[in-house]
């Protein structure tokens, strides 16, 4: 019997509970907060807001035509699973634990955020940091995944990777 190599192992028990605690919390805020409702916690720095995002991250192509922005995202999302796909099943080496967690960030993320999108037609956005008045745009813990896996993604891109490439020369 063939055992079943520790990159799956890592995406099936870690992406259930992250998706699954992105989309809980997106239903309690849905439940308890009004829409556009702020809650402060941290003064000076931290609300909890809830916020409905026709757009991508950061609100990006919000504006797009309602009837069109379903199928674009529905693209855009089946786009870049096809990427993330590749990307899981290449995965080797000696960081391949890194890269099955960074990839895992990514596509629970985005699963998270895909869910909000076909059931609601929008995603729920509920973190507000700022400070004074610059406010970061609101957002989620889907969009937390995303944005720790793809910093951890460029990080290994940029020191591990080149390393990993020139040990792989030299032998």
């Amino acid at each position: 019997m063939k055992s079943i190599p520790l990159k799956w192992w890592i995406l099936g028990l870690l992406s259930p509970p992250l998706v699954w605690a992105d989309l809980y919390t997106k239903v309690l805020v849905s439940r308890r907060m009004y829409p556009y409702e702020s809650v402060e916690v941290v003064p000076g720095f931290f609300n909890l807001l809830y916020a409905r995002n026709r757009g991508a991250a950061f609100s990006l192509f919000h504006d797009l035509d309602p009837a069109w922005s379903l199928y674009f995202f529905i693209g855009v999302t089946l786009v870049a699973a096809c990427v993330l796909v590749y990307l899981f099943r290449s995965i080797r080496g000696r960081h391949a634990t890194l890269l099955a967690v960074t990839v895992t960030l990514i596509a629970s993320g985005a699963v998270g955020n895909f869910v909000d999108r076909a059931r609601l037609g929008h995603v729920i956005d509920f973190l507000d940091v700022y400070v004074g008045t610059h406010h970061w745009p609101t957002f989620n813990l889907a969009d937390c995944y995303i944005s720790i896996g793809a910093a951890l993604l460029v990080l290994y891109s940029f020191f591990l990777e080149p390393r990993e490439r020139k040990e792989a020369e030299a032998a």
